[in-house]
């Protein structure tokens, strides 16, 4: 068994240098675990990327 917190969660749903890396780890038949938190946070990772992506992070200028 192995906890995991959302920089790992991110990892498996992110491309980032070590996600391969991580991605392996979770296809092993082991028990992963993990907070509600640490999901949560993931979320908002993702979710911030993506606005961050989109532009909609950037604040206007006048």
């Amino acid at each position: 068994m192995s906890y995991w917190d959302s920089s790992a969660l991110a990892k498996l749903y992110l491309t980032e240098p070590d996600s391969l890396v991580f991605r392996a780890i979770a296809d092993r038949p082991t028990t992963l675990r993990t907070s509600p938190l640490g999901q949560f946070e993931t979320i908002l990772t993702i979710r911030r990327l993506e606005a961050d992506a989109c532009g909609y992070g950037q604040r206007r200028r006048s």
